[in-house]
Formats: structure tokens, C-alpha cells, sequence
């Protein structure tokens, strides 16, 4: 889903306890289901019980109900963004067949990025032992565009090859 004069935020907070992290994931699915804002990137309790970090679209004329909730919670980020980068890493293989196939997950990777209008950078390198290879890069764009080439590179491409990396936001 797109809105019109869509705009993103990064959001990161942590709440003080269940009740709080209850009330704030109750206004959001809320929000959700009138169709008011669209998680493109969430996860949590990675770092803390109780964290709950994402990336949300929407429209510019958008006004949250959150307040009355966020400020009983530490807001560790909620932040506009225009752009996100995704700086990642396969796990290592051995073998000169290995440089080959992880040639082709980059090229693979190569193509979809370009279908989305991203700025990548995609190469195998060798690693820290004789005869091992991983592919390693970046890729950035536009908030939902970089969202998605992140979901595609961990998530279906790079789950053979365990692409691990770190987003960064704009």
C-alpha cells in the first residue's frame, strides 16, 4: 500500500513495563487496520524486553494518538527518514566452485536491486583463510525500495548463503 505524500519514521522505543508495551502495540494495530500507516520493517525485544523498533509509512497529513502512550515509554528514537542503507555480509565458503556460486548470488542480487532503482555495491572477497570467499556489499535508496532489497537479500536470496548485516537510516 502507498500513500499519497508518503513519508516514513523510524521509530525505537522501550517500555517500561507490559501494560505500557501493550497500550502502544494496541494503538498500532489500530492504526494498522484503519489504514492510517504500514509497517515496511519491525522487530521486537532483539535488545531488551519490552523494545519494540520498526520503520512505518504514512500519509503526510497522518497525526498519531500515540502520545499519551510514547511518553511513558524511553524513546530511544522517532526519527523521519529519506533514505535507508543496508551494509551486509555472507558467511564464508571454501573452494573455488564457491567464488563462482557466490558470483551468481551477487549478480542475482545485482539485478533485483537494479529493478528497484538502488545504488549498490555487490563483489566477493576473500576471506581471513586460504581458498574462502563471501560476498559482501551495500545497498541504498529510497525508504520502501531499500526495505524491500534488505526483506530480498536476507530473507529469500541470501538465506543460502547467510547474508547478515546492519540497516542505517536517513
Amino acid at each position: 500500500m502507498a500513500f499519497p505524500e508518503e513519508q516514513y519514521k523510524f521509530i525505537n522505543i522501550i517500555a517500561p513495563h507490559l501494560s505500557c508495551y501493550a497500550e502502544l502495540m494496541e494503538q498500532l494495530r489500530v492504526n494498522k487496520e484503519n489504514r492510517e500507516i504500514e509497517f515496511l520493517f519491525r522487530r521486537m525485544g532483539h535488545k531488551q524486553k519490552f523494545q519494540f523498533e520498526a520503520v512505518i509509512a504514512h500519509p503526510r497529513t497522518f497525526n498519531p494518538k500515540w502520545e499519551k502512550v510514547v511518553f511513558k515509554t524511553r524513546i530511544v528514537a522517532y526519527n523521519p527518514l529519506s533514505s535507508v542503507k543496508y551494509d551486509f555480509k555472507s558467511k564464508p565458503f571454501s573452494g573455488l566452485d564457491s567464488f563462482k556460486i557466490l558470483e551468481d548470488y551477487g549478480s542475482y542480487a545485482d539485478a533485483y536491486c537494479n529493478s528497484l532503482g538502488l545504488e549498490r555495491k555487490m563483489m566477493v572477497v576473500t576471506g581471513s583463510f586460504p581458498d574462502t570467499y563471501h560476498l559482501q556489499g551495500w545497498l541504498q535508496g529510497p525508504v520502501r525500495n531499500a526495505l524491500l532489497g534488505h526483506d530480498y537479500l536476507r530473507d529469500h536470496l541470501g538465506r543460502g548463503i547467510g547474508i547478515t548485516g546492519m540497516l542505517s537510516y536517513k
